[in-house]
């Protein structure tokens, strides 16, 4: 029975580890959906801005204070642009300790179960570690397979 009962643990940790998978790829859906109306509104905000300076090209209105205006704003935008670039790229020693965090998790998960199943002080203590032990590691790999395949 004790068996059983970890084993269905295990079983409802990776279901759990599963859904939360599929819950945080439906919010990214959503986000990705707002990022693109965004997107469309400034677009079209951007398009009607330029109809309008074509408009007032075209009828010789424009001010010298207007040109003055949209040149600054365009340098300040160049400017803005220039200074995020200029942080460059981290050292690759950073890149790699970070792409280190879900191996040594997944590692020290393992070992803390194969512990706490070894020594466990009760078989409600082992079933809940099984649980969050299994929920994590497919959520992990759950999420790291759907990035692989969107670089594709």
């Amino acid at each position: 029975m004790e068996f059983l009962d970890a084993l269905l643990s295990t079983a409802t940790g990776g279901f759990a580890g599963l859904l939360g998978s599929v819950v945080s790829k439906v919010a990214e859906y959503f986000t990705f959906r707002q990022k693109i109306k965004l997107q469309t509104v400034t677009n079209t905000h951007e398009l009607a801005l330029q109809d309008r300076e074509l408009a007032d090209r075209q009828a010789g209105r424009k001010s010298d204070e207007k040109k003055m205006d949209i040149t600054m704003a365009g340098q300040m935008r160049v400017a803005s642009y220039e200074h995020d670039a200029s942080y460059g790229t981290p050292y690759r020693w950073v890149i790699s300790l970070l792409r280190l965090f879900r191996p040594v998790m997944t590692i020290g998960l393992i070992f803390l179960v194969w512990y706490i199943y070894r020594d466990a002080p009760s078989v409600f203590v082992t079933e809940q570690v099984l649980f969050m032990a299994s929920a994590a590691v497919f959520w992990w790999f759950g999420d790291s397979g759907s990035r692989q395949i969107k670089k594709m």
